[in-house]
């Protein structure tokens, strides 16, 4: 479902209408209209803002970017310090270490299946 249609989605379980939508949060129901045909990226930040106040949702919500929980465990945080207390270079270093490893499990991984 795109962000059109969760908006289009709320207004309708929330209101009898687009234009009773429209009529309550005093955006002109030519926006509403609009935004909901052509996308919420040619609309206004106000605009979206306050579209997601009268349908008390956030813009994270509609726009499905809500982060979620990822554990961690000892060795991450110990990676995590490791990293933190490394200079820009070694930083780097790090970073590109890592990337390596991380291919070549996935590859691994992926030839493993294939075999």
């Amino acid at each position: 479902m795109n962000r059109e249609d969760k908006i289009t989605l709320l207004i309708k379980e929330k209101y009898k209408s687009v234009r009773e939508f429209s009529n309550v949060s005093g955006i002109p129901n030519s926006t509403i209209v609009s935004m909901l045909k052509k996308g919420l990226g040619g609309t206004s930040v106000d605009t979206v803002l306050l579209v997601c106040k009268f349908l008390n949702v956030s813009i994270e919500e509609i726009n499905n970017t809500k982060r979620q929980e990822v554990s961690m465990t000892a060795d991450v945080k110990e990676l995590i310090e490791c990293y933190q207390v490394c200079d820009k270079d070694n930083k780097e270093e790090l970073l590109m270490l890592a990337r390596l490893k991380a291919t070549k499990s996935t590859t691994a991984a992926g030839q493993s299946q294939i075999g």
